[in-house]
């Protein structure tokens, strides 16, 4: 009977976990990735890798209202900033945490959909920044790509990372430009600093193209 039991609790263990992985809209692509998976050539990926790690199983520890408990990873296109992410997020999700993997550039396209002729569904916005300024981890992934931003597209960048940090949840970023200054070209300087208040910053500069690596 005991062994029932604690199949039927695994099972349901298992059933929630898949259930969070899913909601977490993780690209297929990167739904595999961990940490250890993570190809490292260089002292500085290795470093880095271990910092991920000791913070996936110190996470719990942070109280973040006094303290940086996100991460921001800047650094050119190739070098593995998403992979080591979507671990980092998927970590955390089966550590109990409901996660969500978002790229702005397409939550910035849903919002305008809601606009209309006769204006935008003030309603239909609110939900979708309230969906993730409230998930206990958000990774934005790939943040200030495109062009130079238009000031409605830096309102509502700033909507979302301010609501996040006035909840104290758990922000993770991947993004090509430099950091700060680059980046707030993108954004907005507003954002920069309050990323400065929520996330430990790291860099992949300097880092090869895996693309090109793998290719010798």
């Amino acid at each position: 009977m005991t062994s029932l039991i604690e199949y039927s609790q695994e099972w349901q263990d298992q059933y929630r976990l898949d259930a969070r992985l899913s909601r977490a809209e993780i690209p297929a692509r990167y739904r595999d990735r961990t940490l250890d998976s993570f190809q490292v050539t260089a002292p500085a990926q290795r470093a880095l890798v271990e910092r991920l790690r000791d913070y996936t199983t110190t996470f719990g520890e942070i109280d973040g209202f006094t303290a940086p408990n996100g991460i921001l990873i800047f650094g050119p296109r190739g070098t593995g900033k998403t992979h080591l992410m979507t671990a980092v997020l998927q970590e955390l999700i089966r550590a109990g945490r409901k996660g969500r993997y978002l790229s702005p550039a397409d939550w910035l396209t849903e919002i305008k959909s809601t606009f209309g002729k006769s204006g935008f569904d003030e309603d239909t916005e609110r939900d979708l920044i309230d969906e993730v300024v409230r998930v206990d981890v958000l990774l934005l992934d790939d943040l200030g790509i495109g062009k130079v931003g238009k000031e409605w597209e830096m309102e509502k960048i700033y909507q979302l990372v301010n609501g996040r940090s006035g909840n104290g949840t758990i922000t993770l970023i991947t993004c090509n430009q430099a950091f700060p200054n680059e980046l707030a070209e993108h954004v907005g300087e507003r954002v920069t600093s309050r990323l400065f208040e929520i996330c430990r910053i790291y860099n992949t500069v300097g880092w090869q193209d895996y693309r090109v690596r793998f290719q010798r």
